[in-house]
């Protein structure tokens, strides 16, 4: 079935990228190609699977907590976020050898909306992020 513009997803998605080599925009991943990556630093592609996936579970695992906590306490939306994690390549047997890293949860990297805004259909007029952000600088400066 089709979605509206702003329409909650039956489900979350994780979409996995990395930086270009020019470091502006970011490219999307398959699992294997992520894979292939975390083996470079951790020279076991079984180990690279099973971090790979577990990265996968962090993600979800933190995107959910976000969502209810800013429902409950905020009545703010988090339409998209993303997360950037590293790993400790000289730390095989630590547990917490991904670390979450990096702008997390911040304007800059999640695009939040005010429940009280939000319309199915339309994209909210009041929304927090680093695309409001630019629109924003970008009319005062060729103004």
């Amino acid at each position: 079935r089709l979605l509206f513009e702003g329409e909650k997803l039956p489900n979350p998605i994780v979409i996995t990228a990395d930086k270009n080599s020019k470091g502006r925009r970011n490219n999307s991943l398959t699992f294997y190609e992520r894979v292939k990556i975390i083996s470079g630093l951790t020279a076991d592609e079984e180990e690279a699977i099973q971090i790979a996936k577990a990265l996968d579970e962090a993600v979800m695992y933190y995107y959910k907590r976000a969502v209810n906590y800013a429902r409950k306490y905020g009545d703010i939306i988090i339409a998209n976020t993303k997360f950037e994690f590293g790993i400790l390549p000289d730390a095989e047997d630590d547990p917490n050898r991904i670390m979450l890293a990096n702008k997390i949860l911040t304007p800059e990297s999640t695009t939040f909306w005010f429940l009280e805004d939000y319309k199915l259909g339309e994209s909210p007029e009041s929304r927090t992020d680093g695309l409001y952000d630019r629109l924003f600088w970008e009319r005062i400066c060729t103004d």
